[in-house]
């Protein structure tokens, strides 16, 4: 099987394994609007965002290195890699919770939730998604995929029932005994509880994760202030419900980034094998295009049926979402493109690279934030975000250059970026002529792509790109 169909025949079973999973908060949210109010919506929002950030702190990111480090070694060496990571990410985040505890009690942090529930979310999210990095480590992804409808129908099962029951905290309250039951069928079906051993714990190997994970720990902060300086501000300056209206227009943006979060999880398999190829480079130029070109096109699609989506399915409280969601839309494809081509410094082990760059777009995303959104609203808060991701990926293009090299031109750049700015200009207040001019420009991107998507298919279809090479030039 050459290098192409390995990464579709993964990306399409560890797209059977996340589709629920992923996909299931967008699948719901006429549920949500339907039962909770904007604020109460809001609060879920910014919830979510406070567990995105504690988790790779407390945890010091052991399911990032779990995922990487082990790949090669023999069964023993696995098990030593699976019991150090384990247990010291365990006892990080028990250290953390402690620490945050203290916090809470002497500053009265308000985290809009019981601070039991927090921990508890953290402590079961870290050790679920622990164990699913594992399972690519081990090449698994039948069973990956698998687990993923599995977890899919029980997440939505209780959170259909705690809901109605509980409001936001039964919302809270499904992640947590989804994530157990899920665990435990992954330690005990696929018999990884043989991988825990306390005599297998190396503190070499402790140092050695923390070495590799440490770098890309800085990096998940900065994506944090990302997604979550613009609520905070938000809430500064507004109420919990615009947080509300925000959180509602950002979920549609989980259509994009959750099928591109499917591919990329094949991706880093894929890209950790071919790393050292002598065609490595023509295979991830070619691999970019493809998925610039299909997200491209969903989010169009995705932009041409909103109107109807909100007409049936999403309450009307929250109708002045809908102006917002291209730009979040497109800011969350340039995000993809960051994390696309951010994959170079995972192969290569230059993990500190990631931070340099992540650190430039947090600043200017936080900057962005505190000039826009007391002004503009969510507005503001949109295209600061849009911004600071058009420039990330910018700046990590321009870093990677010397260690592989995208061939994409400035032109073709910025076009794109205009193609950005008319669509969502298109797609801020609908009418039948602003969906006629998305139409008209669909046509002019799929016209000035269609040879490179032909090229790229017949050359997946006809050879494998092992054994031919072959230079091609966008615009």
């Amino acid at each position: 099987m050459n290098k192409y169909k390995k990464l579709g025949v993964d990306t399409f079973l560890l797209f059977l394994g996340n589709l629920g999973s992923k996909m299931i908060i967008f699948l719901l949210l006429p549920f949500y609007t339907k039962f909770l109010s904007t604020e109460k919506y809001g609060i879920i929002d910014l919830v979510t965002s406070y567990t995105s950030l504690l988790i790779p702190i407390f945890s010091l990111l052991m399911s990032e290195a779990i995922f990487r480090l082990p790949v090669g070694k023999p069964y023993e060496e696995k098990k030593e890699y699976f019991s150090s990571c384990f247990f010291f990410g365990n006892i990080s985040i028990l250290v953390g919770s402690i620490l945050i505890i203290i916090l809470n009690k002497k500053f009265n942090i308000n985290f809009f939730i019981d601070i039991k529930i927090l921990i508890l979310i953290i402590i079961t999210t870290f050790n679920y998604t622990f164990v699913q990095q594992f399972l690519k480590t081990l090449d698994y992804v039948k069973e990956y995929s698998f687990l993923g409808v599995v977890y899919s129908l029980i997440f939505t099962i209780l959170n259909i029932y705690l809901v109605k029951k509980d409001l936001e905290k039964g919302y809270f309250e499904s992640i947590i005994l989804t994530n157990i039951v899920l665990i435990l069928i992954i330690l005990f079906s696929l018999k990884l509880y043989k991988y825990i051993s306390l005599k297998k714990i190396n503190k070499k190997i402790i140092k050695e994760a923390l070495e590799y994970s440490i770098p890309l720990l800085p990096t998940s902060i900065i994506w944090w202030i990302i997604n979550l300086s613009d609520r905070i501000i938000l809430k500064k300056y507004y109420s919990v419900e615009t947080l509300g209206i925000y959180g509602v227009s950002s979920k549609f943006s989980l259509i994009i980034s959750t099928i591109f979060s499917i591919f990329y999880s094949a991706w880093q398999i894929s890209a950790i094998k071919e790393y050292q190829k002598e065609k490595y480079e023509n295979f991830y130029k070619n691999i970019f295009k493809l998925i610039e070109i299909i997200l491209t096109i969903i989010a169009i699609l995705s932009l041409l049926f909103l109107p109807i989506v909100y007409k049936f399915f999403i309450d009307i409280s929250y109708i002045r979402s809908l102006k917002y969601i291209s730009i979040l839309i497109f800011g969350t494809i340039f995000s993809n493109f960051s994390l696309f081509i951010g994959v170079n410094y995972i192969t290569s082990k230059k993990t500190k690279m990631a931070f340099y760059t992540g650190i430039i777009a947090g600043i200017i995303n936080l900057v962005l934030n505190i000039i826009l959104i007391p002004k503009y609203e969510i507005l503001g808060a949109s295209l600061a975000t849009l911004i600071a991701y058009i420039l990330f990926f910018i700046i990590r293009k321009k870093s990677l250059d010397n260690v592989v090299k995208l061939e994409i031109s400035n032109k073709y750049i910025i076009f794109y970026i205009i193609l950005t700015i008319a669509l969502i200009l298109l797609s801020y207040n609908y009418s039948i002529k602003s969906i006629i001019g998305i139409i008209f420009i669909t046509f002019i991107y799929v016209f000035i792509n269609i040879k490179e998507i032909k090229r790229i298919i017949k050359k997946g279809k006809k050879y494998d790109i092992n054994n031919r090479s072959q230079r091609s030039t966008w615009l």
